[in-house]
């Protein structure tokens, strides 16, 4: 990941349970960075998602306003067998940070919005990745 804001990874199995987090312990807390992948794995529906989008794992950069409203998706890293089946994770992912910032946003700490203003997100279907 890139030294963009605050380092943030959330890897989300396919049941939509947190995996893996990493953060700079010094901007946020680990129950917030738990908080946040909790909200957005309630949001992560894979259940309409078949074939090569979950063999597959992204990395996508988010950029949020001062709200806490994302602005801005963009994919930085993919690994998948198909462009066809990135295309559909990116997409499912995207809708699960718009959905969860929908229903009362995520909790990230106002006071700290230069440290989150871009986090990177990895979503990865296949819930095998070891890091």
């Amino acid at each position: 990941m890139r030294g963009f804001g605050l380092r943030l990874a959330l890897v989300l199995s396919v049941l939509g349970q947190p995996a893996l987090a990493e953060i700079d312990a010094d901007v946020m807390r680990s129950e917030d960075v738990q908080a946040v992948r909790s909200k957005i794995a309630r949001y992560w529906n894979l259940g309409s998602v078949e074939g090569d989008a979950l063999q597959s794992r992204i990395i996508m950069r988010v950029s949020f306003a001062p709200d806490g409203k994302p602005t801005d998706f963009e994919l930085i890293e993919a690994d998948g067998p198909t462009q066809a089946g990135i295309d559909v994770l990116f997409e499912s992912a995207r809708r699960a940070i718009i959905r969860a910032h929908n229903d009362g946003g995520l909790p990230l700490p106002e006071a700290a919005y230069d440290s989150w203003r871009v986090l990177d997100l990895v979503f990865d279907a296949s819930g095998t990745v070891l890091r």
